[in-house]
């Protein structure tokens, strides 16, 4: 999905999976069309886990589509980033604190988000689906690490970016269950 709005913010999701534990991995970028600031200072010093990109527009969270203000919403984190043709895509990780809604298959996601920098008028409505489902550490090289490598002039996913070590990190992300 991709939008723009008068400010000439652009914000694309071109890329959605849903891991086995329910997390969301989730490809986006977002710019401002009449800066000519490179974006690769704010990707310089990120670090898997860590805090995502500070981008025109920043895709903090998710909660599932048709919830209520009470339902759980997804954290995001840093994974990575890939850069074709000099357009840098963020790959972030988005972990439920609690165990997802089962509509959340069929309805998909509202993302949260917040301006950076700039502060248009108005908002802007932005959801994604479901996407690819990833249940094992095979379909994620495939799905995962194939469309990274696809989005990069070097044809490689980030070396960090590996099934074991996303998995690792919902867990550790995610809101202890009583």
């Amino acid at each position: 999905m991709s939008i723009e709005n008068h400010e000439s913010l652009t914000c694309s999701t071109p890329l959605s999976f849903t891991l086995s534990d329910g997390s969301v991995l989730l490809a986006w970028q977002s710019s401002h069309a009449d800066s000519e600031e490179a974006q690769m200072p704010l990707f310089a010093n990120l670090t898997f886990g860590g805090p995502l990109p500070k981008l025109p527009i920043e895709l903090y969270s998710l909660k599932p589509t048709g919830g209520s203000d009470r339902d759980t919403f997804y954290t995001g984190r840093h994974l990575g980033y890939t850069a074709k043709a000099g357009q840098l895509l963020e790959w972030a990780l988005y972990v439920p604190r609690l165990k997802p809604a089962a509509n959340v298959k069929c309805l998909g996601y509202e993302v949260l988000y917040r301006f950076n920098g700039t502060h248009p008028h108005g908002g802007m409505g932005l959801r994604i689906t479901a996407g690819v489902p990833v249940q094992t550490a095979e379909d994620f090289d495939k799905w995962i690490r194939g469309a990274m490598a696809e989005f990069s002039d070097n044809g490689q996913a980030p070396v960090d970016v590996t099934h074991q070590r996303v998995m690792d990190l919902a867990q550790q992300t995610r809101a202890p269950t009583k």
